[in-house]
């Protein structure tokens, strides 16, 4: 709210007990973004709007908060708390991480490739970023963008939010090929924005960067993605990014 008043919805209230919080928060009218990009009823044209849309918001953040101090995201390290609860959910991705694919690494040994560097491309800045930024957290209203769900927000790296973004726009299982075409328009609007603000800054890691945020939020989504086929697609083609990140960055 200090950052960009008007973004998120207000708290009206607070309670406290047992270590717990509770918050009343403003009611906000619209839509949800993820439902818009989602729909086969909204033309191209107006889902790359909303995205460029989306973008300039996130950049007008990101320009505000800038501060020459490196982002400590720690990809590998969120993959690695998260594991569990991807194979408590789906148990038969677990031989394919212990086993590799495609006559690769395992998920293991791919996590330690990229652990010894993911420090070399981490940008040497860092700016306020939501914490969870799925499609599904962005209301788009009549009085503009607002963020929901942002107590995750934290001066972080800026592609960690564009991460998880892309990848919640293939998360949704059953879209219709038309529908996936859309999104892969916006998709590219978002990752190219992504990239200019990267060059503005002299962000020589971005790319390789981009794809071990790609990496970590394709493997942390399975553990809630029912869906069995679409979470294990999701998981490979996250150990495919992570192997490329690893060549890439090697």
């Amino acid at each position: 709210e200090r950052i960009a008043p008007g973004l998120t919805p207000h708290v009206l209230g607070t309670v406290s007990g047992a270590g717990r919080m509770a918050l009343l928060r403003e009611f906000v009218e619209g839509d949800l973004l993820s439902d818009l990009l989602f729909s086969p009823d909204l033309s191209r044209d107006r889902k790359v709007d909303l995205a460029s849309h989306l973008i300039e918001v996130l950049r007008l953040v990101w320009e505000r908060t800038l501060r020459e101090q490196p982002a400590d995201d720690d990809y590998v390290g969120q993959i690695e708390q998260r594991i569990e609860d991807v194979f408590a959910l789906h148990p038969a991705l677990r031989p394919l991480a212990a086993s590799g694919m495609d006559d690769g690494l395992p998920l293991h040994a791919l996590l330690e490739e990229c652990r010894s560097r993911q420090r070399a491309v981490a940008p040497a800045f860092s700016v306020w970023v939501h914490g969870d930024l799925n499609a599904n957290n962005v209301v788009v209203s009549p009085s503009g963008l607002r963020f929901i769900d942002v107590h995750r927000s934290h001066f972080g790296d800026h592609l960690q939010d564009v991460g998880v973004l892309l990848v919640s726009l293939i998360r949704e299982p059953g879209l219709t090929p038309e529908v996936c075409a859309d999104l892969d328009g916006v998709s590219a609007t978002i990752a190219r924005a992504a990239a200019e603000f990267a060059g503005a800054h002299d962000d020589a890691g971005a790319a390789s960067r981009l794809v071990l945020a790609r990496a970590r939020s394709l493997i942390t989504s399975a553990r809630v993605v029912v869906e069995e086929a679409h979470a294990g697609e999701l998981f490979r083609s996250g150990m495919r990014e992570l192997a490329a990140f690893a060549a890439v960055a090697a």
